[in-house]
C-alpha cells in the first residue's frame, strides 16, 4: 500500500489544495488543509515537519469518515462495496485503525472515478470559439455538471453555460475547473455579492 500517495488523496477530499492550485506559495511538498494548515504530503517519517496523519491518527481519521457518510455519493458506494462485503460501506474498527484506514482509502480510489474533476486554463483569442471551448468540457454524467470559476481572487460554481460565456467576454482570461456535483449541494452554494458583480 502506497501510504504517501494515500495520504494525499484523502486530503484532496478533504478540501486540500496542493502547490500548483493554492493561491498562496507552499512549496510544492506540501498541501494545505482547511483545519491542518500546511503539512507535507510527500513522506510519513516522523521528524520531517508537520506531515499528514491520516493512516495513524483517529483525530485525523474520524472527520474523514464523518464527511463521507454524508457525501452524497455514499449510498452509491454502499450499494457497489456490498456485493464484495455483505453491508457495503465504510465502517470503524476501533481496535485496528489500519482497517478504518483501508476501508477509507477503498472509498476515496472509488470516489475519484466516479466524482473527476479536468482543469482546464481557457484565454479567449476568438469569439467564435468561446462556445466551443466551454462545450468541450462538458461530460454527460449522472452527477450535474459545473463550472469552477476563478475571478479576482474568488472562486465561484457556476451551472449555467451562458453566464460562464458572459464572464470569459468580460475578462478575456479565467481558470476554469469543470467538476461534477451532486444536485443537492450545488444547490447550497449561496450567491454572494461578488457573484453578482461578475456574473449579474
Amino acid at each position: 500500500m502506497n501510504t504517501v500517495k494515500n495520504n494525499k488523496n484523502i486530503a484532496i477530499y478533504m478540501g486540500g489544495k496542493t502547490s500548483d492550485k493554492s493561491r498562496v506559495p507552499i512549496g510544492h511538498q506540501n498541501i494545505w488543509l482547511p483545519i491542518h494548515g500546511v503539512c507535507r504530503w510527500d513522506t510519513v517519517d516522523v521528524g520531517k515537519g508537520k506531515i499528514l496523519r491520516y493512516h495513524k491518527s483517529w483525530d485525523w481519521l474520524i472527520p474523514v469518515i464523518s464527511k463521507i457518510t454524508s457525501d452524497d455519493m455514499y449510498p452509491k458506494y454502499v450499494d457497489y462495496s456490498s456485493s464484495m462485503i455483505s453491508e457495503g460501506g465504510v465502517y470503524i474498527n476501533t481496535k485496528f485503525i489500519d482497517a478504518t484506514y483501508n476501508n477509507v482509502v477503498d472509498f476515496i480510489d472509488w470516489y475519484n472515478k466516479h466524482y473527476t474533476q479536468h482543469y482546464h486554463m481557457i484565454m479567449i483569442e476568438d469569439e467564435d470559439k468561446i462556445e466551443a471551448q466551454l462545450a468541450a468540457l462538458i461530460q454527460q454524467d449522472e452527477l450535474i455538471d459545473i463550472f469552477e470559476v476563478q475571478v479576482n481572487h474568488h472562486t465561484f460554481y457556476i451551472s449555467d453555460f451562458e453566464m460562464v460565456k458572459k464572464a470569459l467576454l468580460k475578462y478575456g482570461k479565467l481558470e476554469i475547473i469543470k467538476i461534477q456535483m451532486p444536485i443537492k449541494e450545488y444547490n447550497k452554494i449561496e450567491k454572494t455579492k461578488e457573484y453578482w458583480e461578475v456574473f449579474g
